[in-house]
């Protein structure tokens, strides 16, 4: 499959198998309506049954009461649920083995949602949140929060949390042997071991946001 996200309201998938080879469009679901601001930032993440996960701003960022929206939609385009959020949610969900939907809000809140839309925990992680999550294999969720790297334990608790010296936006990778490793603003590369002490650091001369 090949993903592509429209500009402002709409998310198209263009299949290149079977008789989608030409390139024609699938499907195309609208997000918002056309009378209401709203971008996506967020990529697309899809569940083990296939359904289609994707944040959502709403509102403008001098807005009076900006908002954000998860959608879930069915391998064919149509709406499962939508999930409301106080703030922007432009952080990728993150969807693990058993369906379970991690994402990050610009409130600060890391939120942890069951397949059917129904919310199984949300924990304060920073003052905000745009990283992506990403899931290490004992179910430990990791996020930059603000200016920190942040790991929540699977049922929701705060399990560390390490602080840098500027945002970070960029979403984390796992490494084979567990280390954590993401960019910051500070312009550095961190990794760090499991148990959220320093492996080591890396100075890219320059802001780190992917």
């Amino acid at each position: 499959m090949r993903w592509w996200l429209g500009a402002g309201l709409g998310l198209v998938l263009v299949s290149s198998a079977g008789a989608q080879a030409d390139g024609a469009r699938r499907w195309a679901f609208t997000t918002l309506s056309t009378a209401t601001a709203g971008t996506i930032l967020s990529s697309p993440a899809v569940g083990p049954d296939g359904t289609v996960y994707v944040g959502v701003e709403v509102g403008s960022a001098n807005s009076a009461a900006p908002s954000g929206r998860l959608f879930a939609l069915t391998p064919t385009g149509t709406q499962k649920w939508v999930f409301t959020a106080p703030d922007w949610i432009d952080s990728t969900p993150a969807v693990a083995a058993d369906g379970t939907i991690y994402f990050g809000c610009w409130n600060g809140v890391l939120y942890s949602l069951r397949p059917d839309g129904t919310k199984r925990w949300e924990v304060k992680a920073g003052t905000f949140i745009a990283s992506s999550p990403a899931l290490g294999a004992d179910g430990t969720i990791y996020v930059g929060a603000g200016s920190s790297i942040v790991a929540v334990n699977p049922d929701g608790t705060l399990k560390w949390t390490f602080p840098v010296g500027d945002w970070v936006d960029a979403s984390p990778a796992i490494a084979p042997d567990g280390s954590i490793i993401v960019g910051s603003w500070d312009n550095s590369i961190y990794a760090l071991w499991p148990d959220g002490t320093e492996k080591w650091r890396y100075a890219t001369g320059g802001n780190v946001t992917g």
